[in-house]
Parts: C-alpha cells; structure tokens; sequence
C-alpha cells in the first residue's frame, strides 16, 4: 500500500495453469480472450489489448520486384523464430512432396543458437524448393509477396503473424487452436488446418 507505482503484468502464452498462480499485480493487461478466460477470475482488474488489423493495400508485383520472387511460381511463406513450438518441420514436409510443383517455400525468421537441435537437423534436409532467409525488418514486402501465409504453429496465444498476413489480405493457413477462441472465422482470407 505505501508503492508509488502499480505493476501491470501480461502473458505471453495461455499454459501457466490458473491455480499454480502465486503472485498477482495491480493489474492484468491480456492478448486474447482466451487469456481473460483462463486468468481473469482472480479479481484483479484487466484489459484485453489486441494487435490491430489494419487492412492495406497490397502490391504483390512491386514486392515480388523487391525481393526476386520469379512471378512464374507460386510463393508461400512462414514467419517465425525457428523453434519445435512454431513446428517449421511440418512445412518443410509439405514442401518435399511438392517438389515437382511450380511452388516456393519461403521461412523468414531466426534461427536462434539456443534452438539450433530444432532447426539443425531440418537444414541438413532441406528441400531446393525451399529458401531460408533469416530475420528480416521488411516482413511486409514477403506478406505482399507471397501467395499464401501457412503457420504451422500448434503453440500460440495471438500471433502478429496471423494478424499481420490477414491485414495485407495474404490467403492464410493455420491451425484453428483453441486459444484463438474462433477469433478469425469472420475473414474470409483464412482456411484452417486440420489436427490429426
């Protein structure tokens, strides 16, 4: 009571279980709604602060210009740091049964040296349909880019990915997991995986 400041706290995941909970903040600031459902009972005050989706105007030949994209293919991409949770592998395996196909496969993201026992062995089999391109600050020409977004994800909260291939209208191809709470069944770009 005699604190000159509040502490706000926010979630980065939805699997810290509710009654394994010890310490609480002066607030709750959430992504989803998902989390509001999980942790929101406590009688702590929250906010739900989602990642906007702003639509914009996409110029696929300009972007395809800019990054050497041969128009004559198709071209999916997949953004994410590589790691067992964003399940990259599942895509590369897509990829290698589509290897006679007019389709290119573009991963951008890290490949972080802590999570080098994932990625590793997926490098050393990768497919020549296949193109790696690391962390990147101009995400948004491969959105405008690509012909389809596929996140092979199976542990997420409210990715920027998903929002951000949805704002530049890319067609999009993920897991409908249930902490998306049904969240992106109203646009019409989106189509879901199947778990099996």
């Amino acid at each position: 009571k005699d604190r000159k400041y509040l502490l706000f706290e926010t979630y980065h995941g939805v699997y810290l279980k509710p009654e394994e909970k010890q310490f609480f903040p002066d607030k709750f600031l959430f992504v989803s709604q998902q989390q509001a459902n999980l942790y929101g009972n406590f009688g702590v005050p929250w906010d739900i602060i989602e990642y906007p989706i702003d639509f914009k105007k996409p110029n696929q030949k300009q972007a395809q210009n800019a990054l050497g994209f041969d128009p004559n293919y198709k071209h999916i991409i997949n953004v994410g740091l590589f790691t067992s949770g964003k399940n990259q592998g599942e895509l590369i395996e897509y990829a290698k049964k589509l290897k006679g196909e007019k389709i290119v496969f573009h991963f951008v993201g890290n490949q972080a040296p802590n999570f080098e026992p994932y990625w590793g062995p997926l490098m050393k089999d990768l497919p020549s349909n296949c193109k790696i391109w690391g962390e990147r600050n101009d995400t948004d020409l491969f959105y405008q880019a690509a012909d389809l977004m596929v996140f092979t994800s199976k542990m997420e909260t409210s990715p920027l990915v998903i929002r951000e291939a949805i704002s530049w209208n890319l067609p999009s191809l993920f897991y409908d997991l249930p902490s998306y709470t049904r969240m992106y069944d109203k646009y019409k770009n989106v189509s879901y995986l199947k778990i099996g």
